[in-house]
């Protein structure tokens, strides 16, 4: 498992706490990943609104550059995009960032990725209640 995120065997809807197995082993160096990132701090709260602190995605590079380029967008400033955005509001800061790489699309297909990310924004309704809206 990767350093960068919690060693677990099963993902969750943060909108409707439906969870699922995690079926592939996924290290730092795996490519072609679909994966969850959420904030920590908006989980624990009980003003949060479900789902609002989650967002799925895919990447064609490897489980840690995706992570990576995610906390440089924070870092440099890119606020325009979704994760960037949630993590510079009030209160919130780069350690309450969460990560989870959860799924392989061993062909690397980028059409394959595409769709299981569809397929997984869909089922945990992120365009609805999380991150994902703000694409």
């Amino acid at each position: 498992m990767c350093s960068y995120v919690t060693p677990t065997t099963t993902h969750t809807s943060g909108v409707t706490g439906e969870v699922f197995p995690i079926t592939s082993l996924i290290m730092c160096t795996t490519k072609n990943v679909i994966y969850d990132l959420w904030c920590d701090r908006c989980r624990n709260s009980a003003t949060a609104n479900p789902g609002s602190d989650h967002y799925a995605g895919k990447s064609k590079n490897t489980a840690a550059e995706r992570f990576t380029g995610h906390r440089s967008d924070l870092q440099t400033g890119k606020h325009f995009k979704a994760v960037a955005h949630h993590f510079s509001q009030q209160g919130h800061k780069m350690s309450d960032m969460r990560y989870l790489p959860f799924e392989v699309v061993p062909s690397g297909d980028p059409m394959e990725l595409a769709s299981r990310e569809s397929f997984w924004i869909e089922k945990k309704q992120l365009l609805e209640f999380g991150m994902n809206r703000q694409k």
